[in-house]
């Protein structure tokens, strides 16, 4: 009983925790699969623009393998139910999404790559 007076706000926190997680996970498995896939989708894209900022070019292997990393964290459940094969392919599919964004769009590649825009000044 005192362990459960001592602790109280903890306990507290840890099951509001829970019921947030489960509410969010309640969420996203009662939506059509088909915008299931559209998010983990949209987080793909967001997961190769971020490893192409901080990696640079040239390491495919250590991008894919970061992404890798972060969507297990970011999808836990998902990430038991798709192989790495299937993975990777989402992660293709997602490049090419980043290139032709990064090509059409001068902000979205001066953020990856840390350029400055031609004519402008950033102090």
């Amino acid at each position: 009983m005192n362990f459960i007076i001592e602790n109280w706000t903890t306990i507290v926190v840890v099951v509001i925790l829970v019921i947030a997680l489960g509410i969010g996970a309640y969420k996203f498995f009662t939506q059509p699969s088909k915008k299931q896939i559209e998010q983990v989708k949209s987080w793909l894209l967001y997961g190769v623009t971020f490893a192409e900022k901080e990696l640079g070019s040239s390491v495919g292997k250590i991008k894919l393998h970061m992404v890798y990393d972060m969507f297990i964290t970011r999808f836990p459940v998902i990430s038991k139910l798709v192989t790495f094969n299937m993975f990777s392919l989402l992660v293709d599919q997602a490049l090419i999404e980043m290139r032709d964004m990064l090509n059409s769009n001068k902000a979205a590649k001066e953020l990856v790559n840390g350029e400055q825009l031609v004519g402008e000044t950033h102090e």
